[in-house]
């Protein structure tokens, strides 16, 4: 019996040794992103230590949201059905990327506004995380914005309120700087992924057109670039493209390129003809 006790001790204080360094590795000053879909609409929220803000945007569950990659608009209170029964639900996070520019880190379903119900939360942000927030809520300022017209109706709205309550702190701050190149015959892509990425918090310094070969995509970065956190999302977001460095670029300069292939895989076209 002895020897078994000590067995679940050494046990327990093994797992508790492991829980704490997990712990460790979770506690940041870093944003927190966090989007729910439910069958009553959408919503983003954002909780930033360095702002003293918790940020909401609802879109209602009328309005059109865009889903890439083959699928088109739909509204934003029939989303999480469709990609449960398609057993997309990975494209989620693609929702939030290309309609408001935001990277989420976790994307529930639910249909409860009350985002801190949802249990996962605090394996993904971290229980350390979740009691300082509780423990400092009262202090922050909590701002809710909704959206409840066709999101092209809401552009100008749209541009003002998602760069300035939304962009990711660390972006906002790093030194990285984008040029976007157009390769091919899709029309506003470049344009179109500018403001994504600008709303996301990244430095676009310019967009043009480019008459060389590239089949898909490609991200030509210098040689600083990849000990950044911004490249951390561009590999998140861009899966499809190849990276490749670039010495000829300045440290911190980064080019992408976008071919019709990648317009097709977005299936961008559709973005149009809402």
């Amino acid at each position: 019996m002895k020897k078994g006790i000590k067995i679940f001790f050494w046990l327990f204080i093994l797992g508790l040794i492991v829980f704490l360094v997990n712990e460790v590795k979770k506690w940041n000053n870093d944003d927190f992103k966090m989007a729910v879909i439910g069958d009553s609409g959408i919503m983003i929220r954002s909780v930033s230590w360095q702002r003293g803000m918790v940020n909401e945007l609802w879109i209602e569950g009328r309005v059109p949201v865009w889903v890439p990659r083959g699928m088109g608009w739909y509204q934003s209170d029939k989303i999480g059905k469709l990609l449960n029964q398609e057993n997309k639900w990975y494209l989620a996070s693609k929702v939030m990327f290309y309609n408001f520019g935001f990277v989420p880190d976790m994307v529930a379903p639910g249909n409860d506004q009350n985002w801190f119900s949802n249990t996962g939360i605090i394996s993904d942000w971290g229980v350390i995380n979740y009691l300082r927030y509780m423990l400092t809520k009262s202090k922050m300022m909590v701002k809710r914005e909704i959206i409840n017209t066709d999101l092209s109706k809401s552009a100008d709205f749209l541009k003002e309120i998602i760069p300035r309550d939304f962009a990711d702190s660390r972006l906002l701050t790093e030194d990285l700087r984008l040029t976007i190149y157009n390769v091919g015959q899709s029309q506003g892509l470049a344009n179109f992924l500018s403001r994504i990425l600008e709303w996301s918090g990244f430095s676009v310094i310019g967009v043009d057109n480019y008459s060389g070969e590239v089949k898909n995509c490609l991200v030509s970065y210098g040689q600083a670039a990849d000990n950044t956190y911004g490249f951390k999302i561009l590999q998140k977001e861009f899966t499809d493209c190849q990276f490749q460095k670039n010495p000829d670029l300045e440290g911190m300069g980064v080019e992408l390129y976008f071919g019709d292939s990648y317009s097709q895989m977005l299936n961008y076209p559709s973005y149009n003809n809402n």
